[in-house]
């Protein structure tokens, strides 16, 4: 039995340049923090006997950003990269995993994502998998577990949790509520089984020009901007739960 993770390596700061109006990133790369917590709920299953994928699409660079999920309790990582993809949008990125999940990993029984990337926020990538693939999506997942056979999917709706018996190939998101996120573990760590990462260039997937980087993205910038704050924010250092007292007992006395 298979899971496989969608990850994303993402800058570890992000910043918004008012002049410019773009995005600047940071050198320094990080695993995107909800796709953490879809590798936690991943991992935490292995206990029935299910081995763990990790796909991500991204530079070449970002190999070493990605060995640490071995640490995390991941069987094997696959980086798919070429400078074909560069400048791919959500409908191209889809393009390229499913492409790969469909012709080279497609014995996997579930594919756990986090429900957005830090530097995107769209959270469409995992629906866009799926529908790629023609499987069940579903999001906002706040655990799992697998019994008899089925994964038993406990969903955010609303107000309420909605627990849902998954018999098909499905792709699931994970709330950022989720308790499950991914730690390095001793076992993992120390552990002397071969592992290694396996590079997949668009030489092996045989993606036409129309369906990857930027001329098979369908996204259209008109305009970047900046939401201003309504009203100020300060940052609480010390004395948190002394300084909460006093402007809940504000509120309440007027």
């Amino acid at each position: 039995m298979k899971i496989i993770t969608l990850v994303k390596v993402v800058p570890k700061e992000i910043e918004f340049d008012k002049e410019s109006k773009r995005i600047k990133r940071s050198k320094e790369n990080i695993i995107n923090p909800s796709d953490l917590i879809a590798v936690g709920n991943a991992v935490e299953l292995k206990k029935y006997g299910f081995e763990i994928d990790a796909v991500s699409m991204a530079p070449v660079e970002a190999k070493d950003t990605l060995l640490k999920l071995f640490d995390f309790g991941i069987d094997r990582i696959f980086l798919l990269t070429d400078p074909a993809f560069a400048n791919s949008d959500v409908f191209s990125t889809s393009n390229v995993l499913s492409r790969f999940i469909l012709n080279f990993d497609n014995d996997f029984n579930f594919i756990f994502a986090g429900n957005y990337s830090s530097d995107g926020l769209t959270g469409l990538l995992p629906g866009e998998v799926a529908s790629k693939l023609s499987i069940l999506y579903i999001s906002n997942v706040l655990s799992v577990n697998y019994l008899d056979g089925s994964l038993l999917a406990e969903k955010i709706e609303k107000d309420s949790l909605r627990l849902l018996k998954v018999l098909s190939k499905a792709v699931v998101s994970f709330s950022d509520r989720s308790d499950k996120k991914a730690l390095p573990n001793l076992y993992y760590i120390f552990d002397e089984n071969e592992k290694h990462l396996e590079i997949i260039t668009n030489e092996t997937l045989k993606l036409s020009q129309d369906e990857i980087g930027k001329i098979g993205s369908k996204t259209v910038v008109n305009e970047l901007f900046e939401v201003e704050m309504l009203q100020s924010n300060e940052l609480i250092k010390e004395n948190g739960d002394k300084i909460i007292v006093d402007i809940i007992s504000k509120e309440v006395l007027k």
